[in-house]
This record gives C-alpha cells, structure tokens and sequence, in this order.
C-alpha cells in the first residue's frame, strides 16, 4: 500500500477556519482559533492581562485646569458605591504600610481633598458609578483632588460575557486602574489580616497602589 504524505493543506482540512476577533486593547484584529477547537481559556480575561496596573490620563481632559496641586495628607479610600469593597482596600493598603483612611462613600456632592483612590466592583452599578466619578473629574467638579486611580474588585468568581464587555468601558477613564480579583477569603473575613492568602494580583496591585501613593 501507498502511504501519501500528509501536507500543510491535508492537515489542516477539516477544521473550521480561524475567525477574526476584535481585541479591545490593542485596538487591531488578532486571529483566534474557534472555540470549538480550542476552548476559551483566560487566566485574566478582564481588562488588565498580566499587568498590575492599566495608565490613563493623569489630569482631567476637559476642565480648563491642570492636575490638582499634590497635596499632603492620608491616602483616602473612596467607594463610588455600597458594598464596593473601600473598607477591605483600606485595611490591605494599612497592612502593607499605607498611611490610608477610610474615607466612605462618594456622592456627586461630595468634594474631595487630597491624593485618593476610588473603588467599585465589576457589576453593572460599580462600573457606571466609575464612568459618573470620571465625569465629575473630567469636567472640574474635583479641583482639590489628586485622584491616584480607580480599583475594580471582582464581583464574582467567573465574569459573565455581557460583564467583559463592559469592564473595558472603566479603563482610561481615570490615571490608573487597578483590580482585586474574586477572593472568597476577603469575602468571608471579617477584617483582613496579615496571614489571610492574597492572589498575586491582589499583592502586587497594594503595593503598586502604595508606590503610587508614596511617590507624590
């Protein structure tokens, strides 16, 4: 019997071909195997990658000011709403050395003294709380605020689609963005403590937002 070597077009016959997908951080289009083929697998589909933190603009793009005056003072936690993780932020960022203070929740009447983070999860109401503080720093409504970034903690174990199409709308907007994954640890502890297993991510973003913090 003949044997027939196989070639590059008999190997690849019979699978789908590759299909065209939009990579939203890169902004070109990167070919991807089908799922059906190579089931979809990302250790960190949402938004960041391997990167602890993400760069935005580090002063507000549309008010007729430059960034605000670096000023002294603790580190203020803000959460742009209920149950969005700023006293868990706090207590990390204290533990790590972070001369930092709760500072509660933040309302469009709220103004903002010195150097501060905000923090949101990745549900719907987290990320358009995002996109309203953003508003309000574009547009001049924070003068006295050295906003440092934005932090996204994970709102779930596994992000729903609809989820990743929307987190990407929370990067840029802000100087930095950082993100806390899904801990079912942090989730269940009362208070943090110094022995509590933190992900890489989560080490590694408080003492981004520590360096960050120290370096004004």
């Amino acid at each position: 019997m003949k044997l027939l070597k196989a070639t590059p077009e008999s190997e690849h016959r019979g699978k789908r071909p590759a299909q065209l997908v939009s990579n939203p951080f890169i902004r070109a289009e990167v070919e991807m195997e089908s799922e059906a083929l190579q089931p979809f697998a990302e250790p960190d589909p949402l938004i960041l990658g391997d990167r602890v933190v993400e760069p935005g603009p580090r002063a507000p793009l549309h008010a007729n000011q430059s960034a605000a005056p670096l000023t002294t003072g603790p580190l203020q936690v803000w959460g742009l709403h209920g149950g969005a993780g700023a006293s868990t932020l706090t207590t990390l960022l204290s533990e790590a050395g972070c001369d930092v203070v709760d500072a509660g929740r933040w309302d469009p009447s709220t103004a903002i003294e010195g150097p501060c983070v905000v923090v949101a999860t990745t549900r719907g109401a987290g990320l358009a709380a995002v996109k309203a503080f953003a508003h309000a720093w574009h547009t001049g409504q924070l003068p006295a605020a050295t906003v440092l970034g934005v932090v996204l903690v994970d709102d779930a174990p596994q992000q729903p689609k609809a989820m990743k199409k929307a987190a990407p709308g929370a990067s840029g907007v802000l100087p930095r963005l950082w993100r806390i994954p899904w801990s079912e640890d942090l989730r269940m502890a009362t208070s943090p403590s110094p022995d509590l297993p933190l992900s890489w991510r989560t080490r590694l973003s408080i003492k981004s937002i520590h360096r960050t913090y120290t370096s004004l």
